[in-house]
């Protein structure tokens, strides 16, 4: 039943194809999910594969080559997998910001290729050959073009300082000298030693990597301005990513309001925090000093020696928050949407989701995924694998995801199906002009056993839409 369930969740997410809604204070906006890379970006494909023999003859580690070839054959995996966005809105966005930064400074080692991620996280990063992918999901956040320029600044000054292929080297020289530790801490043998000798690897890689961050920082701003950017927009920068946890559109009391219905209202043990054990970090990772392994340094810090900077500033350019960057930021808010249901992190997908129905009540692709998760979860539920489609430990969670996490795991198996039926069912939600949502609709009556409302929904469907696409399904 998971099979079918999953291969109906992927027929149904090749229809968000167009879909347009009204916004009432930003007019009619029309959100067509952007289109992937794919096993046939043969031109793509070939790139990475030259650039690893060109990047393959300039070493002579047996090991890095081996690291080199196992990174770009995950990469490649992941082109095939449709895991990088190919679209000309959002690729010429990046590359506008990224070639005024490369021409504007003496760049040894620019990135041979950048990518847009299909991820829903606020992050950009190198890779081994020389690749710059950044996440939809920083775009997503971003408030002005300068916020993204000094992200990609401090990216390509990692890579002029090759701190990458430091930090590779440090850590498979860390990895053997702790080869016996690990494998007697997987196996629950370990000594309190052996945990002593891990603990002081991961605080000296975490140490490691700190000082790359300030490195990185400091060259970075100096990049920044040299692009015309304004040096106190970098400030700005820190205080987006010290807030990225926290949700963009916060919610509040409101946060569960769309899943209440007179006919089936919200349980108070559908409110009840669980255990406080999954509110801690998974298992493995108490072995590490929690307060020293943090990648970058405090963003206070940060704050700091880019202030010292700004005593020699300069003005910069305007930074001009227009309509234009506002249309590419919304796109990459729905991208994020799309992204964490493509990663199959269900809280984060529906959360997202519900912050922006917020504003587009009546959104009909945000209904619509947001059901086809509830739908999922259901059939997730029934087969034992809940904990693949939401995340068990919740550390790193706001509180509004992890309210929003705690409801989906308090609610039984046929709980999930009722909320799903009367979310889709409510006349503030279903669009009576949407096939999709007729379908939508049959499938999670069936599942909560309404066998009349089926054929009435079916009736309905078919004097509606007699050449439907759904029409010999239901």
């Amino acid at each position: 039943m998971l099979k079918h369930a999953i291969l109906f969740l992927s027929i149904i997410t090749l229809q968000f194809l167009c879909i347009s809604f009204d916004s009432k204070a930003q007019g009619t906006f029309v959100y067509y999910p952007r289109e992937t890379h794919s096993s046939q970006s043969t031109a793509l494909i070939q790139a990475l594969k030259d650039q690893l023999k060109s990047e393959s003859q300039k070493i002579d580690s047996r090991r890095y080559s081996t690291v080199l070839k196992h990174h770009t054959n995950n990469l490649i995996h992941l082109v095939k997998r449709g895991a990088f966005i190919n679209d000309s809105t959002l690729n010429n966005f990046v590359n506008r910001i990224l070639q005024n930064l490369l021409v504007n400074n003496q760049i040894k080692n620019p990135p041979v290729h950048f990518l847009i991620s299909k991820d829903h996280y606020a992050n950009a990063y190198f890779t081994v050959v020389g690749t710059l992918v950044v996440n939809v999901g920083l775009i997503a956040r971003i408030r002005s073009e300068s916020e993204l320029a000094f992200v990609l600044a401090h990216e390509i000054a990692h890579s002029e300082l090759d701190h990458l292929n430091k930090k590779i080297m440090k850590y498979y020289t860390a990895m053997g000298e702790a080869k016996k530790e690990m494998k007697d801490f997987k196996k629950g043998k370990i000594s309190g030693e052996g945990i002593g000798l891990l603990q002081n690897l991961a605080y000296e890689n975490g140490r490691f990597s700190k000082q790359m961050e300030k490195e990185a920082d400091s060259l970075g701003f100096i990049y920044f301005q040299n692009a015309g950017y304004c040096g106190k927009d970098a400030l700005s920068t820190l205080s987006l990513l010290d807030s990225v946890s926290f949700p963009k559109y916060p919610l509040g009391y409101r946060l569960l309001e769309p899943f209440h219905s007179p006919n089936f209202p919200i349980k108070a043990h559908w409110l009840k925090n669980r255990p406080t054990g999954f509110s801690k970090k998974p298992p493995m990772s108490l072995i590490y000093r929690t307060d020293s392994l943090t990648t970058h340094p405090d963003i206070d810090e940060r704050k700091e020696r880019i202030e010292a900077f700004l005593k020699t500033d300069h003005p910069g350019k305007a930074n001009k928050n227009n309509e234009r960057l506002k249309q590419i930021v919304r796109i990459a808010e729905f991208e994020s949407v799309e992204s964490a249901f493509y990663s199959r992190e269900f809280d984060q997908c529906i959360h997202k989701a519900l912050q922006l129905k917020s504003l587009y009540p009546k959104n009909e692709y945000l209904v619509t995924t947001i059901s086809i998760a509830l739908y999922h979860l259901y059939q997730a539920r029934s087969w034992g694998k809940f904990d693949q489609y939401v995340q068990p430990y919740t550390a790193y969670y706001h509180k509004e995801l992890r309210q929003l996490n705690n409801f989906l795991y308090n609610l039984s198996t046929d709980e999930i199906a009722e909320v799903a039926f009367h979310f889709l069912d409510n006349k503030k939600n279903f669009n009576k002009d949407s096939e999709l949502h007729y379908y939508l609709l049959w499938r999670i009556a069936g599942v909560t056993s309404r066998k009349e409302t089926q054929k009435q929904i079916k009736s309905t469907y078919r004097d509606l839409f007699p050449d439907g696409r759904y029409f010999s399904k239901i």
